[in-house]
């Protein structure tokens, strides 16, 4: 009668062993070393062997193998064999190794324990829970990479194709919530920077905020922005403090400044060429039908407040003209006469 007994595993070296971390290039070959009798004699012979791996001491199910040796040496009892089941997608799960010797079934199956060096390798720890550290044996998050300085570069290789990098929530609910973070923290693990993807009562929005600041900056997902506490009503939403704008008040506004007194500035140098001012065009067919500017001209260039109009590319230098507020034209300064 042939009897069994199981010696043991030598080095363990090997991703099966436990750890869903490991590269391809890392060895995924496992040593085991076992023991056989026969009729009480230990066993000297050449015999083939099959060796499976299972989920579980009994039944369970096949998770990889067999592994068909055609002929195992077998000296004085013992055996020893090299086993590469390759790469397995195992996590941390148990895992029982089945031998069937010249077609018998040795019992019971050796269950295969994580080895040291499957779990912590060249710096990369796995703790209990599941937890994966690099450069600390100790992770807090469920990925952890610390180091002097620690650098992080995803790369394709390939021409014009994209390197993707995604946070993706299990969304439960649609009104309401965070779905994903990233923050930017100082060395006292205080919050600087957060950028939060939200849902503010089924509206989508990209916020940047700090912890005393939570809204600093808010992007809709229809491309709106808002600068301040307060969702954004036009393309670009500026609030200082909120003075209760309505949707209803605006006709098409680009821009909006909300405030108790809100000032828009613009500033120039004494020594530039047109000053500072605001600008009303008109496009035509790709082409510029008219301006009116409100200049500031430069020091420079005897520093005055002009009402301009024309095509001139340079708005300042285009002709003065005023309206009054019932709508008669007034002579320019250029001396020609707008009246009607």
């Amino acid at each position: 009668m042939l009897k069994y007994v199981r010696v043991g595993f030598a080095g363990l070296i090997s991703c099966i062993a436990g750890s869903n971390v490991c590269a391809q290039s890392a060895p995924t070959a496992i040593t085991y070393q076992g023991y056989l009798e026969h009729n009480g004699v230990r066993l000297t012979d050449s015999l083939p062997m099959l060796f499976r791996l299972y989920d579980a001491a009994v039944a369970g199910t096949q998770i990889a193998g067999p592994i068909n040796i055609a002929s195992v040496a077998i000296e004085d009892g013992v055996f020893t064999q090299s086993l590469d089941f390759g790469v397995l997608d195992t996590g941390n799960q148990a895992m029982w190794l089945e031998i069937e010797v010249d077609g018998y079934i040795m019992s019971p199956r050796q269950e295969i324990t994580p080895s040291p060096y499957s779990l912590q390798t060249r710096g990369i720890h796995v703790d209990a829970d599941g937890r994966v550290g690099i450069g600390t044996g100790s992770p807090t998050a469920s990925v952890e990479i610390a180091g002097d300085e620690v650098e992080i570069l995803a790369r394709s290789d390939q021409d014009n194709r994209a390197v993707n990098v995604r946070l993706q929530s299990n969304v439960t609910n649609s009104i309401g919530g965070t779905y994903s973070n990233i923050s930017f923290e100082n060395g006292f693990g205080a919050e600087d920077f957060v950028i939060s993807h939200e849902n503010f009562f089924q509206i989508d929005y990209l916020r940047l905020g700090t912890s005393s600041e939570p809204g600093l900056m808010r992007v809709r997902w229809d491309g709106t922005i808002g600068i301040g506490d307060v969702p954004s009503i036009t393309r670009l939403h500026v609030t200082e403090s909120d003075i209760g704008i309505f949707n209803d008040y605006m006709l098409n506004e680009t821009l909006a400044l909300e405030d108790d007194d809100s000032v828009l500035g613009i500033y120039s140098t004494p020594t530039g060429s047109y000053g500072s001012g605001i600008v009303l065009g008109e496009i035509d067919g790709n082409s510029g039908v008219d301006k009116w500017g409100l200049v500031r001209t430069t020091s420079n260039t005897d520093p005055e407040l002009r009402v301009t109009y024309g095509s001139n590319a340079n708005y300042a230098k285009s002709s003065i003209r005023l309206v009054r507020p019932r709508g008669d034209r007034v002579r320019g300064r250029d001396g020609t006469d707008d009246r009607g």
